[in-house]
């Protein structure tokens, strides 16, 4: 059961402490949004490129995730492709989910 749904932004915010605190967790998030563009690229011949959102997920029993969602562009049908990828805070990718 998920207990929070947290957007995270790209830490282009002020320079309050807070606003430092978040930079600081997004190093994090972008050597994972890295770790996951490699196995993207590796796995799915899919280039580089910016996530669409990512969110930070709680779950009821303490566990945590981030998901990474990226766009492919568009197919003959103006269907977006593309990727939602799971993965722990540490980087350990749990999940990738593809749309066609």
């Amino acid at each position: 059961k998920i207990t929070a749904c947290e957007p995270v932004t790209d830490g282009s915010e002020g320079n309050s402490v807070l606003d430092m605190v978040r930079n600081a967790v997004d190093t994090n998030i972008n050597a994972i949004h890295s770790m996951i563009s490699e196995y993207l690229y590796g796995n799915y011949n899919v280039e580089v490129r910016k996530p669409d959102d990512i969110f930070r997920i709680r779950f009821s029993d303490g566990r945590e995730e981030f998901r990474f969602t990226y766009s492919t562009g568009t197919s003959g049908n103006d269907i977006k492709t593309g990727y939602m990828v799971t993965a722990t805070p540490q980087g350990k990718i749990n999940n990738v989910f593809s749309t066609k």
